[in-house]
């Protein structure tokens, strides 16, 4: 329709730009066929480390103890609730409803028949219903702890231990990473414990998915650069990964020119690739509005190689 601040040719040119679409077909470069060509010497592994040390730099990070209130010590208790419960089959049946009938599904993604979802949210009530309750419990022994004076950190090994309470400690994380040994989703775990300081060692409990956490500092770690020698597998692993790549550019190229000399030669793209014992890959026709593209998502990231696909002129081979 013709517009006034747009013309009709411009929303044209828009209309086909966005609807046009490509046929490719594809070479796939893949790195395992390359790591045979790779040999990690000493000096190159060294002027690679050297070379990206800002990138092998450690954070600072922090050390915590802290006591686990775990859910799963609470659903004997959390069953007994839900027991107690008059109108308990109608809560279930406005939660199934409420989240719809397909929204229920077992390990496989398959949608969960209605009784079957029925008692998954059940049991789903009753995880949080004990989740509730260690929440509660660790609240106490918070408060118990915060009361305490000096306020120490060491003060919550302490206190654990007069109760029995178990007392773990994670392994060193940053700011901005869960502590990977705590299998649980307890984001704000890492915030809460690097907002912690000498005046103010404790905090309120972090809730997770599994159990609420009460912590403390045990030990701060300064920013620091590693040895060699202490990352050397992450190091070498960094580095075949480099040769690797450097590897599959120079095969690049020297397919290109190959593919380029075909084509010019007459040869279809096929036929210039199977000549040089390549497999082409032929792919189904997309426009700029696809995101994804299932035979292309396994080899490399699809916006790239749509960019490259349109940036390239019909009947002629890609850089």
């Amino acid at each position: 329709l013709g517009g006034q601040l747009v013309s009709s040719r411009a929303a044209e040119e828009a209309y086909r730009r966005e609807n046009e679409q490509v046929v490719t077909e594809a070479v796939f470069l893949a790195a395992t066929n390359y790591l045979a060509k790779v040999k990690v010497d000493p000096s190159g592994l060294g002027e690679f480390y050297t070379n990206r040390i800002p990138n092998y730099k450690l954070p600072v990070r922090v050390q915590a103890s802290y006591v686990p209130f775990e859910a799963i010590n609470f659903l004997t208790a959390a069953g007994k609730q839900l027991a107690l419960e008059t109108n308990l089959t109608a809560i279930l049946e406005q939660m199934y409803q409420a989240q719809g009938t397909n929204y229920y599904k077992d390990a496989a993604g398959k949608v969960l028949a209605k009784e079957a979802a029925l008692e998954k949210i059940k049991e789903e009530r009753r995880h949080y219903m004990a989740l509730r309750e260690a929440r509660k419990k660790a609240n106490e022994f918070a408060t118990e702890l915060f009361e305490l004076k000096p306020a120490k950190g060491e003060q919550l090994a302490l206190l654990a231990t007069k109760k029995g309470l178990a007392v773990k400690e994670t392994t060193p994380f940053s700011q901005f990473d869960e502590p990977k040994d705590l299998n649980d989703s307890a984001n704000g775990f890492a915030h809460t414990a690097f907002a912690l300081t000498d005046a103010e060692p404790f905090a309120t409990p972090v809730v997770g998915t599994n159990a609420v956490y009460v912590l403390a500092v045990k030990k701060r770690i300064p920013s620091e650069i590693p040895s060699l020698e202490s990352i050397k597998a992450k190091v070498t692993e960094d580095f075949k990964d480099y040769l690797v790549d450097q590897e599959m550019q120079k095969a690049g190229a020297q397919i290109y020119q190959a593919v380029t000399n075909g084509l010019a030669k007459g040869k279809t793209f096929k036929a210039a690739c199977e000549e040089n014992k390549l497999t082409v890959v032929g792919l189904p026709a997309f426009s700029r509005e696809e995101r994804s593209l299932a035979e292309v998502d396994k080899h490399v990231g699809f916006p790239t190689f749509r960019s490259v696909a349109f940036d390239t002129q019909t009947g002629r081979g890609s850089n």
